[in-house]
């Protein structure tokens, strides 16, 4: 039996606000991607530089931070995200190809992903942070998605 992915997360009508950084501007349309099929509103930027900026100055609801980056990579964003206003109610989630988890986790990342991305992977993430945080949070508008990747 079919059904609606976005039926698994939803509960009522809010916006998601997703912020996700990586050098490798096919990896973020492909992440884009799925976050506009499961309806979020996401930023996609190119290095950890433009996500702590914007972490800094707009709300964000989950970051997904590439470990290996230039000018800053995903450790040290992550860390600075924390120190931040914001960064206590951030939930945090680490990309890469390999990664030491005890590692992710001292840098105040909340979990990590391996990629390639799998689109059960990014749900589970996000189920995760909905049993976390608000019981609603998950529940979006379609907005879109916008790469002001530099």
């Amino acid at each position: 039996m079919r059904f609606p992915l976005r039926s698994v997360l939803y509960r009522k009508p809010t916006t998601l606000r997703v912020l996700m950084a990586d050098d490798n501007p096919v990896v973020r349309a492909a992440v884009g991607r799925l976050f506009r099929l499961l309806g979020f509103e996401a930023v996609l930027v190119a290095n950890g530089r433009e996500a702590v900026e914007l972490a800094a100055a707009e709300h964000f609801d989950v970051v997904f931070l590439d470990i290996q980056m230039p000018e800053m990579n995903g450790f040290e964003a992550a860390s600075l995200m924390r120190r931040g206003a914001n960064g206590s109610g951030l939930w945090i989630v680490g990309l890469s190809a390999s990664l030491d988890e005890g590692l992710a986790e001292t840098s105040g990342m909340d979990e990590f992903l391996v990629k390639p991305l799998r689109l059960n992977d990014l749900v589970e993430v996000l189920k995760r942070h909905q049993c976390t945080h608000s019981s609603n949070k998950l529940q979006t508008l379609k907005r879109g998605t916008r790469d002001i990747s530099r």
